[in-house]
């Protein structure tokens, strides 16, 4: 029965270090779902390269930012949130990428970056919207990766167990097939010289 059930505020929210990679509509939300309850001693890695606009895509979505927040970092105002909800967090503006290069960020805490000269990543949130980020995050292949999106007008969370048979996150999001040069080549070798030039433009491509 519903009376008999724990009372939520009595519980303690925490979880292990972890990663976000990603602070947009989706890293955003967890950082508000978190800031609504205590996480004392979660420490948090933010890792996004981009800044609150008002294109029409963007800052309706993240619902931590007002119009006050345009042209600020999203890590910084996800990682504002997670501080008030107790979590100590590490800051890097700029992609996932970048990240993994020590000689790009700043020192991370000792006991991370010990883990990470061993390329061990424990524990990754991807909330990145393009499939090749999501295969950058993959192949740190951590041992749990959570990989949240929107769909549609909801959001949709996936877990990627590494120890599991099951597929991962470069196996559900793969990325779009690449023609090779010589498959390029047949295309263009019906098409009229003007025809060919306007193709190459369009494909960014060296005719």
């Amino acid at each position: 029965a519903w009376e008999e059930l724990p009372n939520a505020s009595d519980t303690q929210f925490c979880i292990p270090s972890f990663y976000l990679a990603g602070a947009g509509a989706v890293g955003q939300a967890l950082a508000c779902a978190m800031a609504a309850a205590p996480c004392e001693g979660t420490y948090a890695t933010v890792v996004d390269h981009d800044k609150i606009d008002d294109d029409g895509t963007n800052l309706n979505r993240c619902l931590l930012a007002t119009q006050e927040d345009i042209g600020d970092p999203k890590s910084e105002l996800t990682a504002k949130f997670l501080r008030s909800a107790g979590a100590d967090v590490y800051v890097h503006e700029h992609k996932w990428e970048h990240y993994l290069d020590p000689n790009n960020r700043l020192p991370q805490r000792a006991d991370i970056a010990a883990l990470e000269s061993n390329f061990k990543y424990p524990l990754i949130v991807s909330c990145v919207d393009e499939n090749p980020a999501r295969h950058a995050l993959q192949k740190c292949w951590p041992q749990y990766l959570l990989g949240g999106s929107t769909n549609g007008m909801g959001l949709e969370v996936s877990s990627y167990d590494m120890e599991s048979v099951y597929e991962c996150l470069m196996c559900s999001n793969p990325l779009p097939k690449v023609d090779s040069i010589e498959e390029i080549a047949m295309h263009f070798k019906g098409l009229a010289p003007a025809e060919q030039k306007a193709q190459a433009q369009q494909r960014r491509i060296d005719l």
